[in-house]
């Protein structure tokens, strides 16, 4: 499948605690990709690893490839 733009079905992001400093990390995990939908996780951890965001969506692929004209690089 070839990259292209996706429109946000659903996404839920939920705030767990604040970031006072350091660096923060944030991973990310598709866990489920079909022609129709992809359903991707994501976690955000704080420089001393603890987890200060989490959050959930869902995304559908078009049929517009990514270019510069949409600003992707």
């Amino acid at each position: 499948m070839d990259d292209v733009f996706v429109l946000t079905a659903s996404l839920n992001i939920y705030f767990l605690r604040p970031i006072a400093a350091g660096v923060m990390t944030a991973r990310g995990t598709v866990v489920s990709r079909t022609s129709r939908l992809i359903i991707g996780e994501g976690v955000l951890v704080d420089g001393d690893g603890k987890e200060i965001a989490r959050g959930t969506g869902t995304f559908m692929p078009s049929r517009v490839p990514l270019d510069e004209r949409l600003g992707y690089r």
